[in-house]
């Protein structure tokens, strides 16, 4: 089995996300645009982030979700941050 980088750096921004927001669902459009908006080209660039900046980054992928995606009321209420701070 092969997998691109694009593919692990999406897994991880949901990996990532889902932590301080279980609710969500995987959108690979919304996190492949995330990933370009934000310049991630490689996965090891976000695989050893503090607690903040996994925060932040969660909050900003959730922020980028859909709707349909972002689990409704059990993604801790979309736009607002969780404030777990589970590692990654």
């Amino acid at each position: 089995m092969c997998v691109c980088e694009s593919d692990l750096i999406k897994m991880k921004l949901h990996l990532i996300t889902r932590r301080y927001y279980p609710g969500i669902k995987y959108n690979e459009e919304a996190l492949g645009r995330v990933a370009d908006d934000l310049g991630i080209r490689f996965e090891r660039e976000i695989r050893d982030l503090d607690t903040d900046r996994q925060a932040d980054l969660a909050a900003t992928v959730l922020n980028a979700l859909p709707e349909s995606a972002a689990g409704g009321s059990g993604a801790a209420g979309k736009k607002q941050r969780s404030g777990s701070t589970a590692p990654a």
